[in-house]
């Protein structure tokens, strides 16, 4: 009973970190970041000069934002790596708000001469949705299996302490 108890609570523990960190929101500073995003969105700060920008991925993509719009092309990434869907351009100064809206996985490489800060939410809200009612059902499962478990001991108790109080009967343990 211990053991099984252990294991549906550690489930439980590591579902919950599993959906916390799949749709937790992160932030990137520096003059170069890199970072992917799945199917989210990406919040670029930067006051003074354009962000030059490459994004790559391994299916076609298209980024759209305020007056930007980036949409992929096929290249050969070598002999070994094989074909990468890519975009070269830049970004314009000020905050801009870019979302994924066809493909996913798209990984940004951002450089500027000055800081950049980069808010990524990786997924969409569909997909977040979607990622927390799945985790939260493995998690109800669990919580499930261990009700079932405490009921099954408290039965199997029960039935023991009742077999004691018989005459005749060897008490058992």
């Amino acid at each position: 009973m211990k053991r099984w108890a252990f294991i549906a609570l550690t489930v439980i523990a590591v579902t919950a970190l599993w959906a916390f960190e799949t749709v937790r929101q992160r932030t990137f500073t520096g003059a170069e970041v890199q970072f992917t995003v799945g199917t989210g969105s990406v919040a670029l700060m930067n006051n003074t000069t354009p962000i030059r920008a490459i994004l790559t991925s391994d299916q076609p993509f298209t980024v759209l934002g305020t007056g930007f719009r980036a949409s992929s092309t096929l290249t050969n990434a070598g002999a070994r790596a094989g074909y990468v869907y890519r975009y070269a351009g830049t970004i314009p100064p000020r905050r801009t708000e870019l979302r994924i809206v066809h493909g996913a996985n798209v990984t940004f490489h951002l450089r500027a001469d000055d800081t950049i800060q980069a808010t990524v939410t990786p997924l969409n809200p569909e997909d977040t949705r979607d990622a927390v009612l799945l985790r939260g059902g493995i998690a109800l499962a669990s919580l499930a299996f261990l009700g079932y478990l405490r009921s099954r001991h408290a039965a199997r108790r029960q039935g023991r302490y009742a077999l004691s109080k018989q005459p005749g009967r060897v008490r058992l343990r």
